[in-house]
């Protein structure tokens, strides 16, 4: 077991309120299943390890990371994309959405503020590779959580490449692959 996840506070982890933001039915039902089906509850799971700090969630699509990151109501959750995806039926005063690429030096500070990091996005492996070889630039402190590392061939390589420690929580997270990185 990784000692970072405490598997009874994750278990007891409860989303039904949040979930009311969630708009279809087949997505709340997802946004609710289980650790090891779906990493919602681990993500909010991680937003109750912070207090007022910065929670950054880049690949924004529906916008339900930012939605379970947005658990504790003290951190403020930034979700990034390059195009419109926030499909909430509500707005949370603790999450705001950027349409813009994370990767302009104007975010450096943003990124260096934030102790954990949400990383969803193109799944080709490529696109992560780039996130991560920018936050190792910067130098950038904190645990990065990555979405569907055994997804794909190009995500399964991008896992087995990362030379920081990293541990394998799929068991907690989502059932195509959950990964944590440390940067310290």
């Amino acid at each position: 077991m990784f000692d970072l996840i405490d598997e009874k506070k994750l278990k007891n982890i409860d989303l039904a309120a949040l979930s009311d933001s969630v708009k279809a039915q087949e997505f709340k039902d997802y946004f609710l299943d289980s650790p090891g089906r779906e990493h919602y509850r681990l993500l909010a799971y991680f937003s109750g390890m912070y207090s007022k700090s910065k929670l950054l969630d880049i690949g924004t699509y529906l916008g339900h990371s930012a939605l379970a990151l947005s658990y504790n109501q003290t951190n403020e959750v930034l979700s990034f994309d390059i195009v419109k995806n926030n499909n909430l039926k509500h707005q949370h005063s603790n999450i705001k959405f950027i349409i813009d690429n994370i990767l302009n030096e104007k975010y450096i500070n943003i990124i260096n503020s934030a102790p954990f990091i949400c990383l969803d996005i193109n799944h080709d492996g490529v696109s992560e590779q780039n996130i991560y070889n920018f936050l190792k630039k910067i130098n950038w402190k904190g645990l990065l959580f990555l979405d569907d590392i055994y997804l794909n061939r190009e995500m399964k390589d991008f896992w087995s490449t990362i030379s920081k420690k990293k541990h394998d929580v799929t068991e907690y997270g989502h059932f195509t692959g959950s990964g944590l990185v440390l940067f310290e």
